[in-house]
């Protein structure tokens, strides 16, 4: 039986969305191929044994410590004088801090076995414009822009926008963070206050944007559709 820990939590703003991940991964996986254990990773990037998944706040979640430790070419986590070894870390964060690459370094630094992607393609996969530049010769993908919100000339902006509405949204977040519509230019205004953003456009206007969330571990996910986008341009907005 393949030993799995499922690590979830991070120093991110989608920390408690991670924590909702890790519920669904542990309901939907496999328990009589692999012997299942959950760790959470604080704000303050430190481990802890989850022993209930249904704590009511992150403090509840810091009850058991843990020290990450790999010899003798294997690994484990040490809690007290018990140590838990496992195979895998299942990496179950999401957001700029974690997801990004962050914890994969640090993981490969100890020489910890972890599902997920590897460093590079994580951080590459976690910047919206540098991904849509790689790709975009194969896929097709929208018109885009990338401003740097510390250096940018806000006329020069918006004379590129004249095609209402537009979408809002981070560079570096997740799909579903900031996600801010604008119709006008006074609406652009306030958008940019928020230093995030992502406009959208040239897409036809029956467009349906999809996301797949997992269900089941084995191959049954469930399907998402979202019809609110309508044409509009595509700009990604750095802090």
């Amino acid at each position: 039986m393949i030993r799995l820990i499922l690590v979830s939590g991070g120093n991110s703003v989608e920390h408690e969305i991670s924590l909702l991940t890790l519920k669904q991964v542990d309901k939907a996986i496999n328990k009589d191929k692999y012997d299942v254990k959950s760790v959470y990773l604080s704000k303050d990037n430190k481990f802890y044994l989850i022993k209930n998944k249904n704590n009511k706040t992150l403090n509840d979640y810091k009850k058991y410590p843990l020290e990450l430790i790999k010899e003798n070419n294997k690994q484990y986590f040490k809690y007290k004088r018990k140590k838990i070894y496992f195979d895998y870390l299942f990496l179950l964060v999401h957001g700029k801090g974690v997801e990004d690459g962050t914890l994969h370094s640090y993981l490969d630094f100890l020489d910890i076995p972890y599902i997920s992607n590897n460093v590079v393609s994580s951080n590459i996969g976690m910047d919206k414009y540098l991904t849509k530049e790689l790709v975009k010769d194969k896929v097709n993908t929208l018109d885009h822009i990338l401003i740097n919100l510390n250096d940018y000339n806000y006329e020069e902006l918006i004379d590129k926008l004249d095609n209402y509405p537009y979408i809002f949204k981070a560079n570096s977040l997740g799909s579903s963070i900031g996600v801010i519509k604008v119709n006008n230019e006074y609406e652009v205004t306030l958008a940019l206050e928020k230093k995030e953003g992502i406009f959208l456009d040239k897409v036809p206007k029956n467009i349906k944007i999809i996301t797949y969330t997992p269900s089941n571990i084995k191959n049954v996910f469930i399907r998402k559709t979202i019809n609110f986008f309508e044409p509009c341009f595509s700009i990604y907005f750095l802090n």
